[in-house]
């Protein structure tokens, strides 16, 4: 997906649909499934450092974080690539971030590839909500 097709995706979800994403495909998307557990669980964490509990519906995941306030999300890895949008509990902020930084492995380069871009874009959400 190119990045303004992300773009366009993610505003769509943020404004509850359109002509090509329907109201209720996002309920479906944000609904929370009950006993899911992803191929790559995030819950844990080889290094021992505490991840908050993810909830999962279809491609979303809910993450409280941030001073108690919960997001949702989508996340993707490649080998060399990683990619991550977030989207406020309201649905008024969107954040997309984009980077050829590589989070697939276990070891500290990919831990702290994985926390500068939660850095970025809750500095994002900060920025906007104040």
């Amino acid at each position: 997906m190119s990045v303004r097709s992300l773009s366009i995706f993610l505003r769509m979800f943020m404004n509850n649909g359109s002509s090509l994403l329907h109201l209720h495909s996002i309920i479906e998307m944000q609904t929370i499934a009950a006993g899911v557990d992803p191929y790559e669980n995030e819950n844990s964490s080889g290094n021992g450092s505490s991840v908050p509990n993810l909830q999962f519906g279809l491609i979303w995941n809910w993450r409280p974080m941030n001073k108690g306030h919960r997001f949702i999300g989508h996340n993707g890895v490649s080998i060399g690539a990683t990619n991550s949008t977030l989207v406020n509990e309201k649905g008024s902020i969107g954040v997309i971030v984009l980077t050829n930084g590589n989070k697939s492995l276990d070891n500290n380069r990919s831990n702290k590839v994985k926390e500068i871009i939660l850095q970025i874009q809750m500095m994002h959400f900060d920025c906007f909500t104040s």
